[in-house]
């Protein structure tokens, strides 16, 4: 599952660091935010508004919680 997961998070960071918010949109559309994805509104106000023309992912992980069946998926971007 996290395999998953990292390759969906990836995919949408790929879109943020072209700068394409439809892009961002599409890929969050396209799995109907079943994942929830807390910072889509503010990210794609980002992507849309922001005069920077790339970015690079710095850090990407994953905090498991076994005992709940859960997880939480993180990432630092910083856009130039």
């Amino acid at each position: 599952f996290t395999e998953q997961v990292a390759r969906e998070d990836h995919a949408l960071l790929t879109t943020a660091t072209r700068m394409d918010a439809e892009g961002f949109f599409r890929v969050i559309a396209e799995h109907q935010d079943r994942r929830r994805i807390c910072g889509f509104p503010p990210m794609y106000m980002l992507l849309s508004t922001m005069p920077a023309t790339a970015g690079t992912v710095l850090k990407y992980g994953q905090a498991v919680e076994p005992a709940t069946q859960s997880m939480v998926s993180y990432a630092s971007v910083v856009f130039h």
